[in-house]
């Protein structure tokens, strides 16, 4: 099926760093795009789409990094926020000691394939469990048991989405005190960068997911964020020469044969029409991160983009779709003679 492809009105005119400066998330319709020093989004913002009714030229820097989760402490009964995602990232488990405790335990993070977290029990010597890490173009790792049953890492995603945040993990004691656990890492933000004619990248993306927390003493370590994803349209080319850095977070150390696991790579997507004029001979790239190319116009990528924490989902029916279009046109093209004589003889 060939879709309608919306690159904006150009309402904010030519956009530069200035027009990013204050880091919010959204849309952003421009006439062109040129950046030439750092922008940063937000963590916590919305995913940021830049549609461009021309060119689109990056030699400066765009950052959509998760942050890194916090640290155990001395005391479980410690309420511990998980850490915040990237502009359309998803943010890591928390952990919610002072609920009781039967609450020892490591929340698992957000997004659509999140890091478990691990297990955690005070009043009696016990090494809390590691939270896994978030997944998206890899699997995140799984944590380490320590005493307990370690959070697994969350899968590698199917849809192109933002990074997924790590797990907490649980909490600990040694028998003279408790101890709170390290919670999870953001996950990497999502960036979509959209233009009319074409897309050159010299200097640096990041979408990375953040560090998971460390434990203290017998508490659990936190998993790292997922690094996020980023999809490149173009009409005309692509050409990245750049930088791309889409890293999972590391794993939160732990002291006790307790770390959390590392979050998987992030996902880099580029459409073209054709899926032709795609450069990337000269991109310094995560490893580990595969990049995948596609026709704009008959992508199996819907163009339903996030303007939240979403994804875009997979279209299995585009041959189908396409098949429908021809004999639609087929129809029209032997009616249209028929169409013209009769308004003649009108």
């Amino acid at each position: 099926m060939a879709f309608a492809i919306d690159f904006g009105n150009g309402s904010l005119g030519s956009c530069t760093n200035a027009t990013f400066a204050a880091g919010n998330g959204g849309t952003y319709q421009c006439d062109s795009v040129t950046i030439t020093g750092a922008v940063t989004f937000n963590a916590g913002q919305s995913a940021v789409v830049i549609l461009s009714r021309s060119s689109i030229d990056i030699t400066g820097s765009i950052s959509l990094n998760g942050l890194n989760g916090g640290n155990g402490a001395t005391g479980a009964a410690i309420d511990t926020n998980g850490a915040i995602g990237g502009a359309g990232g998803n943010n890591g488990g928390s952990y919610l000691g002072a609920f009781g405790n039967d609450e020892r335990n490591g929340r698992s993070g957000s997004g659509s394939t999140p890091g478990g977290g691990g297990t955690g029990q005070i009043s009696v010597v016990f090494s809390g469990a590691g939270g896994g890490g978030g997944g998206n173009g890899s699997a995140g790792a799984s944590g380490a048991a320590g005493s307990g049953v370690a959070g697994s890492g969350g899968s590698l995603s199917s849809s192109l989405t933002g990074g997924s945040g790590g797990g907490a993990g649980g909490a600990g004691d040694d028998g003279l005190f408790s101890y709170a656990p390290g919670v999870g890492g953001g996950g990497g933000g999502f960036l979509t960068l959209r233009s009319a004619t074409s897309i050159s990248i010299a200097g640096t993306l990041n979408a990375n997911g953040g560090n998971g927390g460390n434990g203290d003493t017998r508490s659990g370590g936190g998993g790292g964020g997922s690094g996020g994803s980023i999809l490149l349209q173009a009409l005309s080319g692509v050409d990245v020469n750049g930088t791309v850095n889409l890293g999972g977070g590391a794993a939160g150390v732990g002291p006790s044969a307790n770390a959390g696991g590392a979050g998987g790579v992030g996902r880099i997507r580029i459409e073209t029409s054709g899926g032709s004029n795609i450069n990337t001979s000269g991109i310094t790239i995560t490893s580990g991160v595969s990049i995948e190319t596609s026709d704009l116009f008959t992508n199996s990528f819907q163009g339903k983009l996030a303007t939240g924490c979403g994804s875009i989902d997979i279209d299995n029916n585009s041959g189908g779709n396409q098949f429908l279009t021809f004999l639609l046109i087929l129809i029209l093209s032997l009616a249209l003679p028929a169409i013209t004589k009769l308004k003649h003889k009108s």
